[in-house]
């Protein structure tokens, strides 16, 4: 059984005995909250506090931060975990991403869509020196070695996002390394929204899933 135990956010000098104490506990994997702190500082010290761990964000919040700077920030975890990274994402809300972080959050959904599918992009360019994605909200078409952490010797991060409403659910279904989060969903709401929405999701993803030659 994989159980990775949830962390909120510590002062840098105490994320190293935070990990170690939840491998020696038995923890497969720490989860990294991102409220006051920064989720992938956190997951960089425990990586080298406790070699061997699972790390993941749970979630950071995406849209502050360029595709590009996210994905590079994920490739260097990924190095640092030996392929042990996960990479969590979400959209936050309208009130924290426009007047905390000053950046736009129209239309959440597909901007992170968009998102994630620029991040993905970035990871194939850190392969093979080519970045093409031209998105409805991204366009990203310029690398060079100097600015690429190069190729590594792991798989690319699994990319899991945040999903509550039945927009973000249906794209959650179509993705099959994305997961939910419903922490702030009520139980009573929580399965009227999650049943009829996440299996009409995998079947989309089935019907439009393309045939191979």
């Amino acid at each position: 059984m994989h159980i990775d135990a949830m962390t909120f956010p510590e002062p840098l000098g105490e994320v190293g005995e935070v990990a170690r104490q939840a491998q020696a506990a038995g923890f497969s994997g720490l989860v990294f909250t991102e409220a006051g702190r920064t989720a992938y500082l956190s997951a960089a010290v425990a990586s080298q506090a406790a070699p061997g761990l699972d790390l993941s964000t749970g979630v950071a919040v995406a849209f502050p931060r360029s595709p590009f700077v996210t994905a590079a920030t994920a490739w260097e975890l990924q190095d640092a975990t030996g392929g042990k990274f996960r990479l969590g994402l979400g959209t936050q809300v309208r009130r924290h991403v426009v007047h905390r972080y000053g950046t736009a959050f129209d239309r959440p959904g597909p901007r992170l869509r968009d998102y994630v599918l620029a991040v993905k992009a970035c990871f194939a360019a850190f392969r093979t020196g080519r970045l093409d994605h031209h998105g409805e909200f991204y366009d990203l078409d310029f690398i060079t070695p100097q600015w690429s952490p190069g190729p590594i010797d792991a798989p690319d991060p699994p990319v899991d996002i945040s999903a509550v409403n039945p927009w973000m659910l249906r794209m959650a279904g179509k993705w099959p390394t994305a997961y939910t989060s419903i922490r702030l969903a009520s139980l009573a709401t929580s399965p009227a929204t999650l049943c009829p929405t996440c299996p009409k999701a995998r079947q989309e993803r089935v019907a439009h899933r393309p045939t191979s030659r």
